[in-house]
């Protein structure tokens, strides 16, 4: 889910960090080192979740809202009632350059495939971005191609 009640719930801070935290889900600190469940991707499917993850973290940290959204499933797209576009716009906007230049250095650490068929992503982050240094991404296929599901698929 998208919106600005996520973004202040994952991390406190700047008005920049916390607009992050709902712009890309990064921040999220849920105290603990759970790993993801699942079998480790195969070449195939670790190429495509990195593609989609690359392009989420690239098109965050440009400010491009339509690229950024291009990246989530149709549900994910919809999830809190409000268009994509305009909450990222908004956010975005709000978020300084040098905090966005950060989430754009995100890096694809490690993905899992769960029985289900959806793969959760792993990604290194500054920690000025997210405390715990990472940040987790849930994907499904979609298409033909792996979208973000959830893009905040913290672990309890």
């Amino acid at each position: 889910m998208i919106g600005h009640g996520r973004g202040a719930r994952l991390l406190a801070g700047t008005a920049a960090v916390a607009a992050c935290a709902a712009i890309a889900g990064c921040g999220g600190d849920d105290g603990g080192d759970d790993e993801p469940s699942g079998r480790a991707a195969n070449a195939s499917e670790r190429q495509g979740v990195e593609q989609t993850v690359n392009a989420w973290y690239d098109a965050l940290g440009r400010g491009d809202a339509q690229g950024a959204c291009d990246q989530l499933t149709p549900e994910a797209q919809k999830a809190g009632g409000a268009s994509c576009i305009d909450t990222l716009n908004g956010l975005l906007k709000a978020t300084p350059a040098a905090s966005r230049q950060l989430i754009a250095q995100s890096k694809l650490s490690d993905v899992k495939v769960a029985d289900d068929g959806k793969a959760t992503a792993v990604v290194s982050q500054d920690k000025k971005v997210a405390p715990s240094g990472e940040d987790r991404l849930e994907l499904s296929q979609s298409g033909g191609r792996w979208l973000i599901s959830n893009p905040s698929a913290r672990t309890s």
